[in-house]
């Protein structure tokens, strides 16, 4: 395993705050722990929930598009 190395993000204090309570909540040391957890424990996850919504996305647009156009054949006739 690669040793950690400092990665700078930008969040709001509101998201701060919410990691503060997450910490205290799931008996982390502080909400940079979690942070740091959510990304190394959570990033699979979360890329695999980003391709299913990306596809998701796909499968709705061709469902809208394929609603416009039966409503349109639809009128014409």
């Amino acid at each position: 395993m690669s040793e950690p190395v400092p990665y700078r993000i930008y969040i709001t204090p509101e998201t701060i705050e919410d990691l503060i309570d997450a910490a205290t909540e799931t008996g982390k040391d502080s909400g940079n722990k979690v942070a740091a957890s959510i990304v190394t424990d959570c990033l699979d996850v979360w890329i695999a929930l980003q391709k299913s919504m990306k596809a998701h996305r796909k499968d709705f647009l061709r469902q809208l598009i394929q609603e416009i156009e039966s409503g349109q054949s639809e009128r014409k006739s």
